[in-house]
């Protein structure tokens, strides 16, 4: 009707009288009876989609769709200008809004599941140090596709794993130099994040790799065949092992039993038993700690790099875990010998500090953060289906979900600012915010899945299905056990003790030995 009122010129002769009456019946779609026509629609009057015009403005653009108004908190605006007449009818219920992601989404619905829903904290870096954004969306589906097969046969992500040794994501890292990447810590903590997303495993393995790689890059220096060893990462995606584990020593990292031996003119031995070799089944190469040699202190490390070409590996403890049962950390005998130059000259104590701590605390961090990332996108789909049945329990789970949230913000600033210390080089090894990040995001992390089973329900607890948390809850109860988190409170606890600074009025009157 409005559209007819709007298009059609008022007659001259019609202004006032019986004129008028007749041509308002006939615009409005009425007989004289007063029964009304069935319309034809007017191409001219209505908008996209069949939107009409507002009577009084025929000039104006045709109202946007009711979800998208609503979605920019905007019930009754139009495309241009100031608030317009209002909509009848309700107001779109909030699981029929289009989802922001999928709307703004490009590329293929791949690339956009390989992302990890952050809100852009850890996109620090440029994107070009990164692999190409579709052949990682690739390498992410790779992971999503097996994750619930690694996970109940308990077996390594050999998939995925291959996936990114063909995109180049294992060699990312080393410098352009030494024919890599250069790719910073954020990209890597952001890519450690989706895969973790995907498959905790392959993620994992990913991080561990890139932890004992930035070891090399960073301290190497001028020794030549570490360099080539480092090229040859670059080149060939060799994968690398980490073994600071060791019978005997009680998971002390800074601990080694086994020490580096002399074996002929610029040669070495060595032979060490790790109690948890994460993929040692599978590396291509590992980095060892010992002690400098026979005579040194249990705490005199250095790391040895060992290629498998030159090493004996023999398991004698397998794994099977309650979670992360793909990344096969057994125990393992691992002997062998080689040059002199495969032993870094920087103290593994430096290395520990500036390099292998920190750069792992986040790394792992980004993996927990991807994990529970996936919990609360399978939550909120969890709960828009439970909404768009008309469930009125659904609406309880809203503030869960909110604080899921919350929770995953915090995270992902956490990890931005040690990013941003770690690039910088500024890092303070013994700084509480260091120390406690891993506590921190280990801990939240399990606590937003802990939330995510009891929002969902024995819907989640199930091991099958969309809205299956069981895999999630089970990989994020290692990460207060890798490192375990009670001997890092410790150490933080003792470093309260002796420092200095005032916390408050009452501290600052006290007498500090």
């Amino acid at each position: 009707m409005l559209a007819r009122w709007v298009s059609r010129p008022f007659p001259e002769g019609a202004r006032t009288g019986p004129a008028r009456r007749e041509w308002l019946e006939e615009a409005c779609g009425r007989d004289r009876s007063g029964n009304r026509e069935p319309a034809a629609r007017d191409p001219q009057g209505a908008g996209q989609g069949g939107r009409r015009r507002c009577r009084h403005r025929a000039g104006r653009r045709p109202l946007r769709p009711r979800p998208l108004l609503a979605r920019h908190r905007q019930c009754d605006a139009g495309n241009r200008g100031p608030v317009r007449h209002r909509l009848s009818g309700r107001c779109p219920h909030p699981c029929d809004l289009p989802d922001a992601g999928r709307a703004r989404g490009a590329g293929p619905p791949a690339a956009r599941r390989g992302r990890s829903g952050m809100t852009g904290a850890l996109d620090l870096a440029p994107r070009a140090e990164a692999p190409d954004r579709e052949l990682w969306a690739q390498v992410c589906e790779t992971a999503r596709t097996h994750a619930a097969a690694v996970d109940q046969e308990g077996r390594y992500p050999a998939e995925a794993v291959a996936a990114l040794k063909a995109s180049g994501a294992l060699g990312c890292a080393v410098p352009p130099a030494l024919g890599g990447a250069g790719t910073g810590m954020a990209t890597l903590a952001r890519m450690a994040c989706e895969l973790g997303a995907a498959c905790a495993s392959t993620a994992m393995v990913f991080a561990m790799h890139h932890n004992q790689l930035a070891c090399l890059v960073r301290h190497a220096g001028d020794n030549a065949w570490l360099r080539d060893f480092t090229a040859a990462v670059a080149a060939q995606g060799l994968l690398l092992a980490s073994v600071t584990s060791e019978e005997g020593i009680g998971g002390r990292l800074r601990t080694s039993r086994c020490a580096v031996e002399p074996a002929g003119e610029g040669r070495f031995r060595l032979e060490k038993q790790g109690s948890t070799v994460s993929y040692g089944a599978e590396a291509d190469a590992f980095l060892l700690t010992a002690r400098k040699d026979a005579e040194a202190d249990a705490s005199d490390q250095v790391l040895v790099v060992l290629p498998r070409a030159g090493a004996t590996v023999e398991p004698y403890r397998g794994w099977n875990a309650l979670g992360l049962r793909g990344t096969g950390s057994g125990g393992f005998r691992i002997s062998g010998t080689g040059d002199r130059a495969q032993v870094l000259d920087v103290p593994f104590g430096e290395i520990a500090q500036q390099t292998m701590v920190p750069n792992a605390h986040i790394l792992w961090g980004a993996v927990w953060l991807g994990i529970a990332t996936d919990v609360l996108a399978r939550c909120r789909a969890f709960l828009r289906t439970r909404m768009r049945s008309g469930s009125s329990a659904a609406e309880r789970g809203l503030p869960t979900l909110a604080r899921m949230h919350g929770h995953l913000q915090d995270m992902e600033a956490a990890l931005a600012r040690a990013i941003t210390v770690y690039d910088g080089q500024r890092a303070d090894p013994g700084a509480l915010e260091a120390i406690l990040l891993k506590t921190r995001l280990s801990d939240t992390a399990l606590t937003v899945a802990d939330m995510g089973m009891r929002l969902c329900g024995f819907t989640a607890y199930s091991n099958e299905g969309p809205y299956s948390l069981s895999r999630h809850l089970r990989d994020l109860y290692a990460a207060p056990l890798m490192i375990n988190n009670d001997a890092i409170l410790a150490d933080a606890g003792r470093l309260l003790l002796v420092n200095r600074t005032a916390f408050g009025a009452f501290d600052a009157e006290q007498d500090l030995p």
